[in-house]
């Protein structure tokens, strides 16, 4: 768990206690940031506390984390039928048929990946109350077009 996001811990905190109730026990270890990312990055990990700070739309989560081919696949998830499915996913055009392939998309990745969604949170990232007409997009992207100084 890295130790700068209470988040994490707290998660971790609560899984341990779940873990617990049938029979696992579960270390949970808060790093600092260098320290984290180095375990991470090397796999060195039986489980391990993760964010990401997109939506869990499938072409903005489950791709970079779970496509082989991905520099962010830190888990070593590999499977030729989720690429397929993500490559299907991120190659269709159409939104009513990416509409109609998510709601498969995810029940795939929740059976067969290597992922837990333990939560999912809006953050803002403006916080001055003279900063006027911000809301997150939901790609959680930062834009500014609408949004002034008071």
């Amino acid at each position: 768990m890295k130790s700068q996001v209470p988040v994490l811990v707290k998660t971790g905190e609560i899984l341990r206690e779940q873990l617990k109730k049938v029979g696992i026990t579960l270390d949970v270890r808060p790093l600092e940031s260098g320290q984290y990312f180095e375990e991470l990055v090397g796999k060195k990990f039986d489980i391990a506390g993760a964010w990401w700070s997109v939506t869990v739309d499938p072409d903005m989560f489950y791709y970079p984390m779970q496509h082989s081919s991905s520099a962010w696949n830190f888990s070593g998830f590999k499977s030729e039928e989720a690429d397929r499915r993500l490559d299907a996913f991120r190659f269709t055009a159409n939104p009513a048929a990416r509409k109609k392939m998510y709601p498969e998309l995810v029940r795939y990745f929740q059976e067969e990946g290597s992922l837990v969604v333990f939560s999912n949170e809006i953050q803002r990232y403006w916080m001055k109350p003279n900063v006027q007409g911000s809301t997150p997009l939901s790609s959680l992207e930062l834009r500014f077009e609408d949004t002034w100084l008071n």
